[in-house]
């Protein structure tokens, strides 16, 4: 795929170009549409107590339009597409009735989720199980990159509602592991982007598998001719929805605004608009993912706790980055657009497009990943001369008018880096501090004025490498100059060592096909194929950074293990976290207790990581202290450190 999207013409000048953004700005709308204004409550939809109180217990004030128009007709048991953009609460409009209408004395398939993407899949499952937590109700998801194993068990012990990918849906029906001939409900989740990765052949077959009188409800953000097509062949007297304008899923709780960049210097753009921007969780969007690896890589070195995704990654990896995402391990997300269907995480402040997509499908499907649960989100896109016209066509046919925006100077970003350090050190006054150093900080202002006691501090913290003037000079991209936290890159020690090692393995015997495949490739004709290729031929062990290579003690299973050069004097201490709990490798352990533990790198040892627990050295001299501060720590999730037991 081109890393810059064609056009059928380029302006005479920059200045044409903006006369055309200037005329299709005007001509452009983002008021949403007053008709569509839907009000009722969950008492007013008719659900069962049991949703009701697991609505209540999810903290959902309210229903959303589509959940307003869906759930009555689901409940009549009407056919349904159902035109909606992203983050609109579909799941729930179409999960709840599920949930209801189950038989739970059946241990039979009775619900089927057809997903584009092993994210969505995923996210969909864990959603609906959830909403049904209440009752005695399974969910299976179902999708390639995943033990065939487990799924099997899932399905032999009965699971009554799968959610799943296409591929490897037909996977389990040629094994005779999957049985759809009671499924009396089909959901097609994200059609318009299930026919654009090419599973229309799949989608048929499966829909051939499922009883004729099933009830099939289709959801889209776009309704392309194919959908037409296919809710004419499978849908019966389908009952249309759709949320927003005709024609349109562009959702108004996003503010759409771009910046006007040299192609070469979307980087520093970038790196400046991250230290000023008042951000949560920000997902960056590639159009390459080639790019992926290296816009995430920079930004690690410009101290961002940022991760990657792309089809290179093994599912596995894939999830704990999303996991990490969402717990804010890491706040930046560089992704391709093979996550974008597939992230329906709570709390993105920013979608950013580092390349502009090549369609306005992609654009929308792009930034509903903000703007969700009534929540304000921003969509940013960094645009180069030539990607004028997209985004004036983008204005024109979707009804959105973008704000132009200036690129942040190194010294704005740098301003606002100081405006947030006063922020936590303020935020940090109502928590309260750590004994020795509130006691220390008397002992300071006992012995000199306060500016000289902060002045002192802050020049001690600049020689161990705490730069403020952080961001780049755009009249001087080669300069930059780097924050003082370097937190890990989640994913790139990851890809790194499977390429060294594929270059090692594979040189007797070519290249592998799946290595080759295009952004287009690894989402088109048999997708899922790669996977099972790659789940058989590589395990879990593989995966393992190659910083971190040595092997765990013969008395630990389960575990990872790097050996720092060690002290006379030290102590094994318990972390009440493990890999379950967000920490994937050593990296993120050392980067989760020195940042919160209060102690430095040289002091740790060996790291022993476990499913719900991390085993660790440390100098003997610190161990008190970094368990005292554990203790003390107020914010959740509560965090323990103690003395390993004999």
């Amino acid at each position: 795929m081109p890393e810059e999207k064609p056009v059928d013409s380029t302006p005479a000048d920059e200045s044409e170009a903006d006369d055309i953004l200037t005329a299709q700005t005007a001509a452009a709308t983002s008021a949403p549409d007053d008709s569509e204004s839907v009000s009722a409550t969950w008492d007013e939809l008719g659900l069962g107590e049991t949703s009701r109180e697991a609505i209540r217990r999810l903290g959902y004030a309210a229903p959303t339009p589509v959940q307003v128009k869906t759930i009555p007709l689901v409940h009549a048991g009407r056919d349904l597409v159902v035109q909606a953009m992203t983050g609109s609460g579909k799941t729930l409009a179409f999960g709840l009735p599920i949930l209801e209408k189950l038989d739970p004395a059946s241990p039979v398939v009775q619900a089927l989720v057809l997903s584009p993407t092993r994210e969505l899949a995923l996210q969909v499952s864990q959603e609906i199980t959830r909403a049904g937590s209440l009752g005695n109700r399974t969910v299976a998801p179902i999708y390639g990159g995943a033990s065939m194993n487990a799924q099997i068990r899932w399905l032999r012990e009965g699971a009554q509602v799968v959610v799943g990918t296409p591929g490897r849906i037909l996977d389990h029906m040629r094994r005779g592991t999957l049985n759809l001939d009671r499924a009396w409900m089909v959901v097609l989740d994200e059609a318009d982007e299930m026919l654009d990765r090419g599973f229309l052949p799949d989608v048929t077959r499966i829909l051939e598998a499922t009883p004729k009188t099933r009830q099939t409800m289709l959801f889209s953000a776009t309704i392309p001719a194919q959908i037409h097509t296919l809710a004419e062949r499978y849908l019966v007297n389908p009952e249309s929805i759709t949320i927003g304008k005709t024609g349109m899923s562009i959702n108004y709780d996003i503010h759409h605004s771009y910046c006007r960049v040299p192609k070469l210097h979307r980087f520093v753009a970038l790196v400046n608009l991250l230290h000023s921007i008042p951000r949560t969780k920000v997902l960056i969007f590639c159009n390459q993912k080639s790019d992926t690896e290296s816009v995430a890589e920079h930004l690690h070195e410009e101290g961002f706790a940022v991760g990657f995704l792309s089809g290179d990654l093994s599912q596995s990896m894939r999830d704990r980055t999303l996991q990490m995402f969402k717990d804010e391990v890491i706040d930046v997300l560089v992704a391709t657009d093979v996550a974008a269907r597939g992230i329906d995480i709570f709390g993105v402040s920013h979608v950013i497009n580092y390349d502009v997509p090549e369609n306005k499908e992609r654009y929308v499907h792009r930034t509903g990943r903000t703007g969700r649960a009534g929540r304000r989100g921003e969509a940013l896109s960094l645009v180069t001369p030539a990607d004028l016209l997209g985004i004036g066509q983008i204005q024109r046919t979707m009804g959105v008018n973008f704000d132009e925006l200036s690129v942040p100077t190194q010294e704005e970003a740098a301003a606002n880096v100081r405006h947030n350090v006063i922020r936590r050190l303020q935020a940090l006054e109502g928590e309260g501090y750590p004994e020795d150093l509130a006691l220390f900080a008397d002992d300071l202002l006992d012995a000199m004025e306060p500016y000289t006691a902060v002045a002192g501090l802050l020049t001690l913290l600049r020689q161990h490498g705490w730069q403020l003037e952080i961001g780049y000079d755009p009249n001087q991209p080669e300069h930059k100059e780097r924050m003082f936290v370097r937190p890990m890159l989640l994913g790139l020690a990851d890809l790194k060592q499977r390429k060294q090692r594929e270059t090692r393995g594979d040189s007797d015997r070519g290249p592998r096909r799946g290595r080759e495949r295009s952004e287009r490739g690894e989402r088109g004709e048999r997708r899922e194929r790669p996977e099972r290729r790659e789940r058989s031929g590589r395990s879990e062990r593989s995966e393992k950074s190659p910083v971190y290579t040595d092997a765990a003690p013969a008395s630990t299973t389960n575990v990872e293990t790097t050996r720092p050069e060690k002290s006379s004097a030290r102590e094994w201490l318990v972390l009440s976290m493990g890999r379950e709990e967000g920490l994937a490798d050593p990296g993120a352990f050392i980067s989760f207790v020195c940042q919160n533990g209060g102690v430095k790198k040289y002091a740790l040892g060996a790291i022993q990581i476990g499913e719900h627990e991390t085993r660790f050295e440390i100098a003997a001299d610190v161990s008190d202290k970094i368990i005292d501060v554990f203790a003390r720590r107020k914010r959740e999730p509560k965090v323990t450190v103690s003395k390993l037991s004999e």
